[in-house]
C-alpha cells in the first residue's frame, strides 16, 4: 500500500510572468493571477495581472453563475447572437462585422474601452431571457418599454445603458470570481481529495471506527429530536460539505467532479486513480487480517482465502461500510472512464507489485487491474451464501457492473484482460442466479432469494453482453489474430449458462423491460448459441412463442401499442433466426 500511496503525485505552484503561460495537468497557481480556460481544448493558462487587462477579457469560452449558486460553463457568443432562455450566457458585445475572427483577446480588450462600444440591444434580449429570480439578484433590468426604439429620448436611453452597464460589470465580476475560486483551483482540489484517500488508507482501521462512531452519535442525537429545525438542518448540510478526513464524502464528491473529462484526467495523472482502485479490495480495508500463506497454496487460493477472512472476521456494521465505501469506489471508476477511449488504458493497469506487498501473491500470476478487481467482487458474492454470510448489496452489486461497462465497452484490451480474470464466466454465473431466484419465487414482491430485486442487475448484464457481442460482430478485421480474438470474446459471453440465462429471465421474467433486454440478447446469441451441444433450440423456440402470446393478450392500458407492435417485431425477428 505504501507503493500505491507514493504514486501520488504533488501539485506544483508556477511561477507567474506577464505572458500567458499554459497550465499543466499538475500545476497550481497562486492567488492574484489572470486565468483563462479553453473550454473547448481543456487547456488553462494563467500570467500576472497588469494594468492593460479587462475583466471581460475571457478566452473562447466563459462560464455563468446562475442564481442558486450553480456554475454553468457555455461558450462565447457573437455580438449578434442571442441565447435561448434554458441556457445561461455570459454575452462579449462587438465592433466587429460576422467575418472577422472574434476569438482573439486582443479584440476582446478593444470591446469594452468605451461604453458606446457595447451592443446594448443584445445585451438587453440575452439578459431578458434569463429566469426572474436571476435578473432579480443583479437588482432587476432596467424597466423601459422599447429600449431598442430609435425614438427613445436621448436622457432615457442613456439611463437604460449606463444601467445596463452596471448589471455588465456586476456578472463580470461575479465571473471573475468564479474563474479565481473554482478554475484556478482545480489541481489543488482534486490534490486535497487525494491527501484523503491516501490518509484513509495509511489507517483505514482508525477511520471506519471513526466512520462508525460518527454514525452511532448522529443516530442517537436522532432519537433524542426527531424534528430538526431549519437552521439545524443547514448547520448538518455545511457539516457533510467538510471533506477532511471523511473518505465517503470524499468519494461521493469525487464522483461528481470525475465526471469531467480534464478534472478525471488530473485525477489520474497526480496519482489519484490507483488509490481509487484499491479500495475495491477488502484487504486495503483491513490489511491486519492478512495470514501468512502456506506451502502449496497458489496466489488465487491465497487471495480468495484472505478475503473469505476479512469477510467472516468483521463486525457487521464494519462490514456495511466497507460496501458503502467499494460502492461508490466503482461509481466513481465508471464515471471517470465513461466510456471514452482514452481512458481505456487505465482499466488494465497493473498493480500486482503494490498489492504484493499486502495480500499473498506471486510473481507471474495474473495481473491485478481495475477489471480483475471488480470480478472478484462479483466472485465474492458467489461464495457467501457457502460462508452463510449475507450476499453483496444490491447498489453495490449494480455500481460495480456499471463500472465494468464503462471499462469494457469498445475497450478491446479490456475485454480480453475480463476474460483473463474469469469475468464472463463470474458474471454469467450471477446472471445465471437471477433467473434462477426469479423461476423459483412465485410472488415477485417477496423478500426470499439470493438475487431479491436483481432485474435491474440483470438487465444491465445482458446489455453488456448484448453490445459486446455487437460491437465484435459489426466490427470485423482481416488480422488473422483479431479474428481469433474477436471469436474468443464471442464465445465467452455466448457459452450455455448465458444463453440459459436469457431464456430463463425471458420465460420468468416479473419486468417487461427485462424480458425486452432478454430478447434482444438472445437474438444475438443464436447464432453461437447453438454450439453448445446443451442448447435446446426447440425450447427456445417455446418460450419465445410464450412471450408473443403474453404480450398479444395484454392489456393496452397495461402496455402501450406502440410498445407491444415493438416487442413483437422482436419476436418475429428471433424466431426468423432460430428457424421458424
Amino acid at each position: 500500500m505504501a507503493l500505491l500511496i507514493s504514486n501520488a503525485v504533488e501539485a506544483k505552484e508556477i511561477e507567474a510572468t506577464s505572458e500567458w503561460t499554459l497550465l499543466g495537468p499538475n500545476d497550481t497557481v497562486p492567488a492574484g493571477l489572470h486565468i483563462r480556460m479553453d473550454m473547448t481544448t481543456g487547456e488553462k493558462w494563467a500570467k500576472t495581472i497588469d494594468e492593460t487587462d479587462d475583466d471581460s477579457d475571457i478566452l473562447a469560452a466563459t462560464a455563468e453563475i446562475l442564481a442558486d449558486g450553480t456554475v454553468v460553463q457555455t461558450e462565447s457568443r457573437r455580438a449578434s447572437s442571442s441565447s435561448s432562455s434554458s441556457q445561461a450566457v455570459s454575452l462579449h458585445a462587438t465592433n466587429s462585422s460576422p467575418n472577422e475572427d472574434d476569438s482573439s483577446s486582443t479584440q476582446s480588450k478593444k470591446e469594452y474601452k468605451h461604453v458606446d462600444s457595447y451592443d446594448y440591444d443584445s445585451m438587453y434580449r440575452t439578459l431578458s431571457s434569463l429566469p426572474e429570480d436571476e435578473q432579480e439578484r443583479f437588482g432587476g433590468l432596467p424597466a423601459l418599454e422599447a429600449p431598442t426604439s430609435p425614438q427613445l429620448p436621448a436622457e432615457q436611453r442613456a439611463q437604460f445603458e449606463s444601467r445596463l452597464k452596471e448589471i455588465w460589470d456586476q456578472r463580470q465580476a461575479a465571473l471573475k470570481d468564479m474563474q479565481e475560486r473554482y478554475l484556478a483551483n482545480l489541481p489543488k482540489l482534486i490534490q486535497k481529495r487525494i491527501e484523503t484517500l491516501v490518509d484513509y488508507l495509511s489507517n483505514p482501521a482508525q477511520h471506519l471506527e471513526e466512520l462508525l462512531l460518527s454514525q452511532t452519535q448522529y443516530a442517537d442525537a436522532a432519537k433524542e429530536q426527531q424534528q430538526t429545525s431549519e437552521q439545524e438542518e443547514e448547520e448538518k448540510e455545511e457539516g457533510q460539505d467538510d471533506l477532511t478526513g471523511n473518505v465517503i464524502a470524499v468519494l461521493k464528491d469525487l464522483e461528481y467532479y470525475l465526471s469531467d473529462v480534464d478534472m478525471a484526467r488530473d485525477f489520474h495523472s497526480m496519482g489519484g486513480w490507483p488509490l481509487l482502485v484499491s479500495m475495491l479490495s477488502d484487504v486495503v480495508h483491513l490489511p491486519s487480517t492478512t495470514t501468512p500463506v502456506e506451502d502449496g497454496t497458489t496466489a488465487k487460493q491465497a487471495t480468495n482465502d484472505t478475503e473469505k477472512s476479512i469477510t467472516t472476521s468483521i463486525s457487521p456494521e464494519k462490514r456495511a461500510m466497507i460496501d458503502e465505501i467499494q460502492t461508490l469506489a466503482a461509481w466513481t471508476i465508471g464515471t471517470a472512464v465513461s466510456n471514452l477511449d482514452e481512458f481505456f488504458p487505465w482499466a488494465t493497469e497493473d498493480y500486482s507489485a503494490a498489492f504484493r506487498s499486502i495480500t499473498p501473491t506471486e510473481e507471474g500470476t495474473l495481473p491485478v487491474t481495475p477489471i480483475s478487481l471488480l470480478v472478484d467482487i462479483l466472485r465474492t458474492d458467489l461464495e457467501l451464501p457457502s460462508l452463510s454470510l449475507e450476499p453483496v448489496p444490491a447498489a453495490k452489486r449494480e455500481k460495480v457492473l456499471y463500472a465494468l461497462g464503462s471499462l469494457l465497452r469498445g475497450n478491446r484490451d479490456g475485454q480480453l484482460n475480463f476474460i483473463m480474470s474469469d469475468g464472463p464466466s463470474v458474471l454469467g454465473e450471477s446472471l445465471s442466479h437471477v433467473a434462477q431466484d426469479m423461476r423459483e419465487t412465485i410472488d415477485p414482491t417477496s423478500q426470499e432469494g439470493m438475487y431479491h430485486g436483481g432485474a435491474k442487475f440483470a438487465s444491465r448484464a445482458l446489455g453488456l453482453a448484448d453490445d459486446i457481442i455487437t460491437e465484435v460482430v459489426d466490427n470485423p478485421s482481416e488480422d488473422e489474430t483479431q479474428q481469433m480474438v474477436s471469436k474468443v470474446v464471442i464465445q465467452s459471453f455466448t457459452d450455455i449458462t448465458w444463453c440459459d440465462s436469457a431464456l430463463e429471465l425471458l420465460d420468468h421474467g416479473q419486468d417487461d423491460k427485462l424480458r425486452e433486454m432478454a430478447l434482444r440478447s438472445i437474438l444475438v446469441m443464436i447464432p453461437y448459441c447453438g454450439i453448445s451441444p446443451d442448447w435446446d433450440a426447440t425450447k427456445a423456440v417455446q418460450v419465445v412463442e410464450k412471450a408473443r402470446t403474453q404480450w398479444i393478450m395484454q392489456e393496452t392500458n397495461d402496455m402501450h401499442y406502440e410498445y407491444r407492435d415493438e416487442l413483437l417485431q422482436l419476436v418475429k425477428a428471433t424466431l426468423k433466426t432460430l428457424g421458424n
